[in-house]
């Protein structure tokens, strides 16, 4: 198994795609091993047969015809209206358009694509640096991953079998709680540098932005509220919001038209393709490490250091975090959590505090090199490279580790109310 492990540590150094790393370590466990060939597809198609995981091209498609239907537009000019006409207005609309955004797509990187241009192009307009610009656009975007409807959150509730509706309402604290932080920030920034603020919007100005902005922010509304009452599961939660957007965009604002669907399903269906098929093959890779029993000897070599939650709790963060820097977070998620989880369960780590602790992690690790997400799609928006990028990010990832190290050691203050009551209740799973 050691040999394994060496393979899949290289092919990752050398910058071989995640789904061929997984899938030629697996191969190779087969091969040496016995095994007859199609038990590897015989897993792919079991990891991938959940339900719960339609919610996920559900989720991407709302987010892409929310980007066409004019309703980010909106949610812009509301955020500002509300903070724009503060010091550094323009980064606080970068801040909550992001958290706004965020409540639909549950994505960094799609926030960073579809936001980033007209965040960028509007700060940069009123003469903040670029650099700057695009480094708080990419902070601002990892709130994606936490804000339900988190993806890393659902693909974790389906490896782990936790509930997926108690871990999406357990995001929505520590989400917020990270904007508040970037913000206060941003505070400290435009005293220091002296940013710009936008124009002040009148009382009429703001009550006739309030309906449109309303009608864009009724999506994780319904979203939220649908899951938390147990109206509907987080699966049809994801079809709702599909069919809100589209009539947003159709018939309310009237910037959706037919012959945009064909390159929205196309989007979608890209983007699908990529996260199924590193979940199907992270399948495989999960059954090959439960199958040697690595789960077992992670649990007695931590316990044999020691037996202290917290303790375990920090050793296991320094490990995500430095996964994180090398792995897309999804994929750190469906390798990991199986061999981490009955460890820490077994000192008493709530399986929701657990999610929301390794979601916390993939998103900072977004911001950092060399498998940065984020900073390659700002770069690619920006053309700024990768590395001055990330320099720039620095300061908003200790920003961001401010919370995070908060939620590490409380597991009731990032859903505000006890995680066991919270698990209690009657949340539909799928």
């Amino acid at each position: 198994m050691g040999i394994v492990f060496i393979i899949f540590a290289v092919l990752m150094i050398v910058g071989i795609p995640i789904y061929y790393v997984l899938g030629g370590t697996c191969l190779f466990y087969f091969a040496t091993h016995d095994l007859p060939a199609w038990t590897i597809l015989q897993r792919q198609f079991s990891g991938m047969n959940t339900f719960v995981q339609v919610a996920i091209p559900l989720f991407i498609l709302a987010g892409n015809i929310m980007d066409k239907g004019g309703s980010l537009g909106r949610i812009i000019h509301f955020a500002k209206v509300c903070v724009g006409r503060f010091k550094g207005g323009m980064a606080h609309i970068n801040i909550v358009a992001s958290m706004m955004f965020a409540g639909v797509t549950g994505s960094a990187v799609a926030d960073v694509a579809a936001l980033g241009p007209m965040e960028i192009e509007m700060m940069t307009e009123q003469g903040y640096d670029k650099e700057y610009a695009t480094a708080l656009t990419c902070a601002s975007a990892s709130i994606g991953p936490i804000i339900p409807p988190s993806l890393p959150l659902i693909m974790y509730g389906v490896v782990s079998g936790t509930s997926v509706g108690a871990l999406l309402m357990a995001g929505l604290v520590p989400g917020i709680l990270m904007g508040i932080v970037l913000m206060l920030q941003v505070c400290w920034y435009a005293k220091k540098y002296n940013f710009p603020t936008s124009e002040a919007y009148s009382i009429k100005e703001i009550i006739k932005a309030l309906p449109e902005g309303f009608g864009a922010l009724s999506i994780p509304i319904v979203v939220l509220g649908g899951i938390y009452t147990g109206y509907f599961t987080p699966t049809e939660a994801a079809g709702v919001a599909c069919v809100v957007s589209f009539l947003l965009g159709m018939f309310v604002y009237k910037e959706l038209k037919w012959k945009d669907m064909p390159a929205i399903l196309v989007n979608t269906g890209k983007t699908l393709g990529s996260c199924s098929a590193i979940f199907a093959m992270a399948s495989c890779f999960s059954y090959m490490i439960t199958f040697e029993n690595v789960p077992k000897m992670i649990s007695e070599i931590l316990i044999g250091l020691t037996d202290n939650k917290y303790l375990l709790l920090l050793l296991v963060n320094i490990a995500l975090l430095i996964i994180g820097c090398f792995m897309e977070g999804i994929s750190s998620i469906l390798i990991t959590a199986p061999m981490i989880l009955p460890t820490l369960t077994a000192v008493g780590v709530d399986p929701v505090h657990l999610g929301v602790i390794m979601a916390l992690n993939t998103t900072l690790g977004l911001l950092t090199p060399p498998l940065g997400l984020s900073l390659f799609m700002a770069n690619t928006v920006t053309k700024i490279p990768v590395m001055r990028i990330a320099r720039k990010a620095i300061c908003t990832v200790g920003a961001n580790a401010v919370p995070y190290n908060i939620l590490s050691c409380n597991r009731n203050i990032f859903t505000g109310i006890n995680v066991g009551e919270l698990t209690a209740i009657d949340l539909p799973d799928y």
